[in-house]
């Protein structure tokens, strides 16, 4: 079962990695396609104003480097295991954080749904995946005493 959780568990971080580094796609986008996405997804014409277009493309490159550490973890999920849990502690209110935000400025509801949701739902995995990990293969207290998340 832990060899199981493991091969998940990379898979997903994996995932995360590609979904991350998939941003980059939006720094390099010409305006006039960030403008067309932005009509098409029913926001009404983007605003014209550099600090519009800094946020959209400085938000992107952050998540887009973001992307090497989760494809860093995934090569050894099992070592990694704590930093991982961290990461998705960190992202589960990150998470819940989007969707107030979503709600209260009026994105889309396909926005709202697949944004916060999607990442709790992904985090709560990664935490569940990481708890079978740590109960599959290491001892319930190391020799510094509890680790902490979920153990």
């Amino acid at each position: 079962m832990p060899e199981r959780t493991a091969r998940w568990l990379a898979c997903v971080m994996w995932f995360e990695c590609v979904a991350l580094a998939a941003a980059l796609v939006a720094v390099c986008l010409p305006a006039a396609a960030m403008e067309a996405i932005h009509a098409e997804m029913g926001l009404g014409r983007m605003p014209k104003a550099p600090i519009v277009d800094y946020l959209a493309r400085s938000l992107s490159l952050v998540y887009a480097s973001m992307a090497p550490l989760c494809g860093f973890l995934a090569r050894d999920v099992r070592r990694y295991h704590d930093v991982i849990a961290f990461q998705a502690v960190v992202k589960l209110a990150a998470g819940g954080g989007l969707l107030v935000l979503d709600l209260v400025i009026g994105m889309p509801w396909f926005w709202t749904v697949c944004e916060g949701p999607l990442i709790m739902a992904l985090s709560i995995a990664v935490l569940l995946m990481v708890r079978d990990l740590r109960t599959g293969h290491a001892p319930a207290h190391s020799a510094h005493g509890s680790d902490g998340l979920l153990s």
